[in-house]
C-alpha cells in the first residue's frame, strides 16, 4: 500500500498563538480531509463523488494538532498501481497529489500546469472528470476557507517540498464571490475537456491564454452537446479545429472569468463548413 501525507498550516490570527475558533477552526480542518478523500476515491476508483458515505472517507486520517502555529498531517493510502480506468501507469501518490493541487489551483483561480507525467495523461485524456472533479470539491474548499479570519490569515497545504495550494482573504473572497455577466460573446475555442453526462468541461481561451471551465443547462447540452464531443476529438487527434462557442461568463469580484456558461456551439471546421 502506498500513502500519501498532506501537511496543512494555519498561521496568522489566532493561529499565531496556537489556537483556533473551535467551530469555524476545526470546520476548516474536517473539509479539508473530506476534499482530499473525495480526491483519494477518485484516483482508486474512477468514480466522483460528492457527497455521501464511500471507503475513502473513512481511510484518510488526521495526525494529531500540533503546535506551529496550528499543523496536521493528512495520510491517505492508495493503491501501489493506478486505477485501470486512468489509462496511465505510474505512482498513484504523485496522481493524486497532481490532482489534489489541479483541484485546488481551480478552485480558488490559480492556473497550475501538471505537477508530473501522471496528472498531464489524466488531463489529456480525461480533462472533463478533472473539471467535474473540481466541482465536487467545490463545497468542501469553500467551507476550507472558514478559518480565514479570525482563526488565521493563511492555511497553506503541502507535501513534501511541494506546494499544493494556499487559502488567504483572496482565494476566499473569490470562492464566495461570483458577478454574473449576461452579456452574450462568440468565441473559437478549442475543446480541452468534456464530460457529457454533466455538460462540464474545459476550452482553451486563445486570448487569455488559459483553460477556462464550462458549464451548461441540461437542454443546452441535449441539443450541443455532439459539439463539444466533436471538439474534444479533434483536440486529442491534434488536427487543430475549433468550435465556436455563444456564451456568457461568471466572474470573480476582482474581474477575473471563472467560467463560461455556455448557450450554444458550432463546429467551425468540418470539410469546409459550418454546423448549425
Amino acid at each position: 500500500m502506498a500513502v500519501a501525507k498532506v501537511h496543512l498550516k494555519l498561521t496568522g490570527g489566532l493561529a499565531s498563538r496556537h489556537q483556533i475558533e473551535g467551530y469555524d477552526g476545526f470546520t476548516a480542518l474536517a473539509n479539508s480531509a473530506f476534499a482530499l478523500s473525495l480526491i483519494a476515491n477518485y484516483v482508486e476508483t474512477g468514480v466522483i463523488r460528492r457527497k455521501g458515505d464511500f471507503p475513502l472517507r473513512h481511510t484518510v486520517h488526521a495526525e494529531p494538532i500540533r503546535v506551529g502555529s496550528v499543523t496536521t498531517d493528512i495520510t491517505v493510502p492508495l493503491s501501489d498501481t493506478i486505477n485501470v480506468k486512468h489509462k496511465t501507469i505510474g505512482s498513484p501518490v504523485a496522481l493524486f497529489l497532481g490532482l489534489a493541487k489541479r483541484v485546488v489551483g481551480g478552485n480558488i483561480g490559480v492556473e497550475t500546469p501538471a505537477l508530473n507525467a501522471e496528472t498531464e495523461s489524466v488531463l489529456r485524456q480525461k480533462g472533463g472528470d478533472v473539471e467535474a472533479l473540481v466541482s465536487a470539491v467545490e463545497p468542501s474548499m469553500r467551507r476550507a476557507h472558514d478559518a480565514i479570519g479570525a482563526s488565521a490569515t493563511n492555511f497553506e497545504w503541502s507535501s513534501g517540498f511541494s506546494a499544493i495550494g494556499n487559502f488567504d482573504a483572496v482565494s476566499k473572497a473569490y470562492m464566495n464571490d461570483t458577478v454574473p455577466d449576461n452579456t452574450r460573446r462568440k468565441k473559437d475555442v478549442s475543446v480541452s475537456g468534456f464530460l457529457g453526462n454533466s455538460g462540464r468541461g474545459l476550452v482553451f481561451d486563445r486570448e487569455l491564454q488559459r483553460n477556462v471551465s464550462v458549464v451548461m443547462k441540461r437542454d443546452t447540452l441535449n441539443a450541443i452537446g455532439r459539439i463539444f464531443s466533436y471538439g474534444l476529438d479533434e483536440y486529442m487527434n491534434h488536427t487543430g479545429n475549433l468550435i465556436r462557442i455563444e456564451y456568457t461568463r461568471m466572474n470573480s469580484t476582482d474581474g477575473r472569468v471563472k467560467r463560461f456558461v455556455i448557450e450554444n456551439a458550432k463546429v467551425t471546421q468540418m470539410a469546409g463548413t459550418i454546423i448549425d
